[in-house]
């Protein structure tokens, strides 16, 4: 069942006033004497952010588009992978993610299911633009049109979202025993992946080395893991958005 387009206009004006309300209290919180050093480490780790995306893009050579592809769809089955770990150990059960004012004002509303879904997939748009924003900056060089990064990137963004709050309200219904064994099979896969790792990094890396270098491999580490063979028909549903990322042409 389906509300009317009055009440999914009303509801986006909710959203958006919570969008724009959230933006004024966090400007506010980064005004106040209180807090004024984590203000300005706020302000210094994103001018880091910032000067080291472009010192990167300036220093280093494009990633191969196929590479690049594998490692747009296989890392959103690492991302899934983590989320399905903290759903599965998570012990609170909040339906739709709701906070506890909109439990009492929409939840205990006339509303359809339905409209309260999405109106929650709208609340996560503001997150996943910013996380959009994060990888564009880094992978801009690596591709010929940057908008189209940007779509392919947060569609990838929202479908992830969506897919981790179907599993949260199908674990959510689980009994304790169907959860005990989600709870050990993605475990597992966690564990196993963790060891595949380690085991890449310590082949790429040689003994000694410094710590950064630990790091670059431990990346490079988490992109042929991406680029395997399950990993990747585990990526289906993302393979269109990374395609459309990677493109190279607008025709087609």
């Amino acid at each position: 069942m389906w509300d009317s387009l009055y009440i999914h206009r009303q509801l986006a004006w909710l959203a958006a006033r919570r969008i724009s309300f959230r933006a004024e209290r966090f400007l506010q919180r980064l005004r106040s004497p209180r807090r004024l050093i984590a203000t300005s480490l706020v302000l210094l780790f994103f001018s880091f952010y910032i000067m080291n995306g472009i010192f990167i893009l300036s220093a280093r050579a494009a990633t191969d588009p196929m590479h690049l592809r594998f490692w747009l769809s296989g890392g959103m089955v690492l991302y899934m992978m983590y989320h399905l770990v903290k759903c599965a150990w998570s012990n609170t059960r909040v339906d739709l993610e709701l906070s506890h004012a909109e439990t009492l004002w929409l939840g205990n509303s006339p509303l359809c299911r339905s409209s309260l879904a999405i109106y929650h997939a709208g609340n996560l748009i503001l997150p996943a633009a910013l996380k959009t924003m994060m990888l564009s900056i880094l992978l801009a060089r690596d591709v010929k049109y940057p908008l189209l990064l940007v779509i392919g990137t947060f569609t990838s963004l929202m479908l992830l979202e969506m897919i981790r709050l179907t599993f949260g309200r199908l674990v959510s219904g689980m009994s304790a025993k169907q959860r005990g064994w989600f709870r050990l099979i993605t475990t597992s896969t966690a564990v196993a992946l963790l060891i595949q790792l380690l085991a890449c990094v310590h082949s790429l890396t040689p003994l000694g080395s410094p710590m950064w270098f630990y790091v670059i491999n431990s990346l490079r580490g988490l992109g042929e893991i991406a680029s395997t063979p399950m990993i990747q028909f585990l990526s289906t549903p993302w393979i269109a958005s990374a395609y459309v990322t990677v493109s190279a042409s607008l025709q087609r």
